[in-house]
């Protein structure tokens, strides 16, 4: 506010403006000096530091200061384009306005400096609860503490006093990948969104700087020590404070899906690592994450491995404390022996390899399923297992799977115990067994089929099935609308125009062999009083209406000019 200096009787009183010290008649006018000067102070600074700043530059910095705030997008992204550095104040003291956060962080990257690009590292690095200051005056530029503390002390220092937003820090993160600039403070921002949302993102934009990004996320992953520090104090998706087993567990593999992304890893302690994890879940929880990790990784053979020697060494398992949801330990109750620990762990690897279709993995199935009876475990333990492999085997089609699928069919077809376990075996079986061919299989499927055609998993085996053995059953059920279908989707012809002789036939009314002209026929179809019809008039009778029905086929274009000539020869016995 401007001050009052008062004159002498000669002399009338002068207005001073606080900032520039000019004296003014009017307290308008002084007042208006001082709302001028407060806005141009930004660029005083600058130009108290000796800076001579070209008169374009400067121009465009008056226009920046006095545009009102709202309207400021395009004047930001110039002063980026001027990639000078003393522009950097001015622009950050934006980042209090939310609005303009996202174009002054393009602009900080297009400038491209260090002191530009170490407040893009900040601002990646900021979290819930911490306040930046970025003032250049002040050499403490990070500060934390309740956001009313803040404005209490000085409320032009706040800049995201509840943490930047993701896209804020994601759109920060994907120029310093372009400038590699700040590698290590990306590494942690990618690590911490381990069960966050947007999490696969941040592990894509890796890929741009691949080797460097495998390299420092392998250090975490191998320095156990190394990466508990790095999450001690800090806060996950939720809010929740890094301090549990089930966040560094889920830490841990979320570090193992980046380091796949970006390249994968021929250490055998990483390569350990991701067995472990994948068999460390519960087999029905084996989702497409796991399977990328074992593409990435190139592992198969590895899992393999695992699965012949029968020997398993869980990560993370703890038979006394609760584990993270999704560990083995969270399903599998303590109580339980270890051979039936096994059964579940074998369950899930031959699930894996089976939706991987490892065509190695065949034999190593099949022993497995021979000796399922010798197994010292409940019924419903055994049902799991060999439903499992039979699954495996709707992927991987083999041939000399089929005794081992017939073998368990007879086995499950035993008994009533468990019956759900049972039924889902079971039903595995008939899918494995129809794609090789089983016909009564392919009966069972077909009724689940009709039953419901809606079903995908059921239509996609439907659609995988032999179409001769397929066309069997359809013809054998008489549904010779599918039958045809079938055929003609698959070229055969002559089979698809049986079928729609089949319908015409099908759809056809009966002569009725015991019409009589003239009189009466008893209730019993037998006693003909005036005149019997003659065989060799009813023979002809019958042709006439074979070829009349013939005739009609064509007309409606069921049968074409080569079957009508073939079928009217045989009708006609030539």
């Amino acid at each position: 506010m401007p001050s009052l200096k008062k004159g002498g009787f000669f002399s009338p009183d002068k207005y001073v403006c606080a900032e520039c010290s000019t004296e003014y008649g009017e307290w308008d006018m002084a007042g208006q000096c001082e709302t001028e000067c407060l806005q141009l102070k930004p660029l005083k600074n600058i130009e108290n530091q000796g800076i001579d700043i070209p008169i374009n530059i400067r121009q465009l910095i008056k226009e920046f200061l006095w545009t009102d705030c709202y309207d400021r997008d395009e004047l930001i992204e110039k002063l980026g384009k001027t990639k000078q550095d003393y522009v950097v104040p001015i622009l950050v003291e934006q980042l209090k306005a939310y609005k303009h956060s996202e174009n002054v962080i393009v602009a900080l990257g297009n400038i491209g400096s260090e002191k530009a690009l170490d407040i893009l590292v900040k601002i990646i690095e900021g979290k819930k609860g911490e306040h930046f200051d970025f003032n250049p005056n002040n050499n403490d530029e990070i500060q934390s503490g309740t956001w009313s503390e803040y404005v209490e002390k000085d409320g032009t220092k706040c800049y995201f006093p509840w943490g930047p937003a993701e896209d804020h820090k994601y759109a920060a993160m994907e120029i310093l990948i372009k400038k590699k600039y700040g590698l290590d403070s990306i590494i942690k921002s990618v690590i911490l969104r381990f069960n966050h949302h947007s999490s696969k993102r941040y592990i894509e934009n890796l890929k741009n700087i691949e080797s460097e990004a495998n390299e420092k996320l392998s250090e975490y992953l191998l320095n156990k020590d190394k990466l508990k520090n790095m999450l001690k104090g800090n806060y996950d998706a939720y809010g929740k404070a890094i301090t549990t087993d089930k966040q560094f567990f889920l830490a841990e593999e979320h570090i193992l899906k980046a380091i796949g992304a970006t390249g994968g890893s021929k250490n055998p302690d990483i390569r350990s690592l991701t067995i472990r994890g994948i068999i460390s879940t519960y087999y029905p929880l084996i989702g497409w994450s796991d399977l990328d990790l074992i593409r990435q990784f190139q592992t198969s053979e590895e899992l393999l491995n695992a699965l012949n020697k029968d020997e398993y060494a869980l990560q993370y398992f703890d038979k006394e404390k609760d584990s993270p949801y999704g560990h083995i330990s969270h399903y599998f109750p303590p109580k339980k022996s270890d051979k039936e620990l096994k059964t579940v762990i074998k369950t899930g690897i031959i699930k894996a390899l089976g939706i991987l279709r490892y065509g190695k993995s065949v034999n190593s199935i099949i022993k497995i399923m021979k000796n399922i009876e010798t197994q010292a475990v409940d019924e419903k333990y055994k049902f799991m297992l060999i439903g499992t492999c039979a699954e495996a085997f709707t992927e991987i089609k083999r041939k000399g799977t089929l005794r081992a699928l017939r073998n368990a069919k007879v086995f499950c077809e035993k008994g009533y115990d468990a019956f759900s376990e049972r039924y889902d075996a079971l039903k595995h079986i008939h899918n494995a067994l129809a794609l090789l061919g089983e016909k009564d299989s392919v009966l069972k499927i077909v009724e689940q089929f009709k039953s419901n055609e809606e079903d995908s998993k059921i239509r996609k085996i439907i659609e995988d099935i032999d179409t001769e053995v397929l066309g069997e059953v359809f013809e054998d059920l008489e549904l010779y609308d599918d039958a045809e279908n079938l055929y003609t989707k698959n070229g055969m012809l002559k089979k698809a125009a049986k079928m729609r002789r089949n319908k015409a036939a099908q759809g056809a009314p009966k002569v009725d062999q015991t019409v009589v002209h003239g009189d009466y026929v008893d209730d019993r179809d037998t006693l003909v009083k005036d005149s019997v019809i003659n065989r060799s008039n009813v023979g002809g009778s019958s042709k006439m209406q074979e070829l009349k029905e013939l005739t009609e086929m064509k007309k409606e274009g069921l049968i074409d000019d080569d079957e009508f000539k073939q079928m009217k020869k045989e009708i006609l016995g030539k």
